[in-house]
């Protein structure tokens, strides 16, 4: 004979396995609004910002050893942890004439790093996802701070255009008798 009380145990397992199972099928409610962190910085006297997710570090007064290059905004080459790393100015590959003497550094986090030298840094920023508005210009997104609007360099495109003028220039360099 079944007592009722394990009749009520039943049911309470039963319940139990009904609502488990109805949160795996049930739609996950919505996330909140996430965070981006970004380095405010100066390119040329103007202010930008670069995600921190994008680069593998930040350096300043880097020794930076000048070469000639065919692409436009190569500074010159610096050692990282046993590697050469060729140097570009920010400022240049961004449409502004050639910085003085860029102070900073960040590395990119591409399989083939290359590090971008620019004026200043301005410190960190930390805003919602929704303040980054995606593709609100032709270079690429702009974040809203309560100072003002900053573009986001795309280090990814930056990078993509620095492998351009590379392959290009390495094809002209084979066309030359």
């Amino acid at each position: 004979m079944v007592s009722p009380a394990s009749g009520a145990i039943a049911e309470r397992l039963s319940q139990l396995r009904h609502s488990f199972d109805q949160a795996f099928a049930d739609a996950l409610p919505p996330e909140p609004p996430g965070f981006d962190d970004l380095l405010a910085i100066r390119v040329a006297g103007e202010p930008y910002a670069v995600r921190l997710t994008a680069i593998s570090g930040l350096f300043v007064g880097w020794t930076v050893t000048q070469l000639p290059g065919p692409a436009a905004g190569l500074r010159g080459v610096a050692a990282y942890r046993g590697a050469i790393v060729p140097v570009y100015d920010l400022a240049m590959l961004l449409g502004y004439p050639r910085s003085e003497a860029p102070r900073w550094l960040v590395l990119t986090r591409e399989a083939s790093p290359v590090a971008l030298a620019f004026d200043g840094v301005e410190g960190h920023l930390r805003v919602p996802g929704d303040t980054i508005a995606a593709g609100a210009t032709e270079t690429g997104d702009v974040v809203r701070t309560p100072a003002g609007a900053r573009p986001v360099v795309d280090v990814h495109a930056v990078q993509a255009a620095i492998a351009v003028q590379v392959r290009s220039a390495a094809a002209s360099r084979e066309r030359q008798p």
